[in-house]
C-alpha cells in the first residue's frame, strides 16, 4: 500500500515537473519569435593592455633585427651583401633607414604591383621602393616610378638610393650609368658606406665612376640637402 502511494507521488511529481519544463520551453520559443526579442549578449573580447601591446612590438622589433644579422659562425658572413648586418646596431640602422632584409627584399620583388602598392600605402618603406622600381621598369611608367623613388629618398629612406641606381642601371636610356653610380655614391656620403660594394657591378667602368664623383657631389647639395648624414655602424 505504502509502496504504491510513494510510486504514485513520484509519478505525479514527475508529471508536474515535465509539465513545467514544457511550459518554460514554450515561453522561451515564443520569446525568441517576438520581433522585439533581443539577441543573447556576446562576450566582448578583452582589450590588450598597453603592457602586452608594448611587449608584442618589442618582440617584433627583435625578430626584425635578428633577421638582418649574418651569423658570425657562417663563413659567408664576410661576403654578405649590404642588406645584411654584422651586429645588432647595424641591423637597427638598416631598419631605421628603410632597408629590408635579404629575405624580405626577395619576397617583395616577387609580389605583384598591386600588392606592393597596397603595402606601400600601409607605410611599408621597403615595399614603397620596390613598388617604384617595378613601376618604372615593368609597369611602363618610368617617370612616375622614378619620381616616387625621389620622394622616398627625400624623406630619408636611404634604400631608395639603391632603387634610383637600379632603374638607371637596368634602363640607362632614361639617364646614364654615371647617374646610376652617382646615386650609390650619395647613399655612401649620407652614411651607408657599404653602398660602395654595388659600384663593383660589371657595367661601371673607370670613366663612369670618376664622373659619378662630381655628379654625386651635385646631387648631395641639390637633391639630398635636407637629409642628415647617419653613419652606418660597422664592426
Amino acid at each position: 500500500m505504502k509502496s504504491r502511494l510513494v510510486t504514485g507521488l513520484l509519478a505525479a511529481a514527475l508529471l508536474v515537473a515535465c509539465s513545467q519544463q514544457e511550459q518554460k520551453r514554450g515561453d522561451i520559443e515564443a520569446s525568441s519569435e517576438r520581433p522585439d526579442a533581443q539577441p543573447a549578449a556576446q562576450a566582448t573580447p578583452p582589450t590588450p593592455s598597453p603592457a602586452s601591446t608594448s611587449a608584442n612590438v618589442q618582440a617584433a622589433n627583435a625578430m626584425a633585427v635578428q633577421s638582418r644579422i649574418c651569423s658570425t659562425q657562417d663563413p659567408r658572413c664576410a661576403t654578405a651583401g649590404p642588406l645584411q648586418a654584422r651586429s645588432e646596431a647595424e641591423a637597427a640602422w638598416l631598419i631605421q633607414h628603410g632597408y629590408p632584409s635579404e629575405q624580405e627584399n626577395a619576397k617583395l620583388h616577387a609580389e605583384s604591383l598591386g600588392k606592393l602598392k597596397e603595402l606601400a600605402a600601409g607605410g611599408n618603406r621597403p615595399a614603397a621602393v620596390v613598388y617604384a622600381e617595378k613601376l618604372a621598369l615593368e609597369g611602363g611608367q618610368f617617370n612616375e616610378g622614378f619620381s616616387l623613388l625621389h620622394e622616398q629618398a627625400s624623406s630619408g629612406n636611404l634604400f631608395a638610393y639603391y632603387g634610383l641606381s637600379e632603374v638607371l642601371y637596368k634602363d640607362p636610356t632614361k639617364g646614364s650609368l654615371v647617374d646610376s653610380a652617382a646615386y650609390l655614391k650619395v647613399a655612401y656620403l649620407l652614411g651607408d658606406t657599404r653602398a660602395s660594394e654595388l659600384l663593383e657591378r660589371p657595367n661601371f667602368g673607370v670613366a663612369e665612376l670618376l664622373a659619378a664623383d662630381k655628379r654625386a657631389a651635385g646631387l648631395l647639395q641639390t637633391f639630398a640637402g635636407g637629409v642628415e648624414r647617419s653613419p652606418r655602424p660597422l664592426e
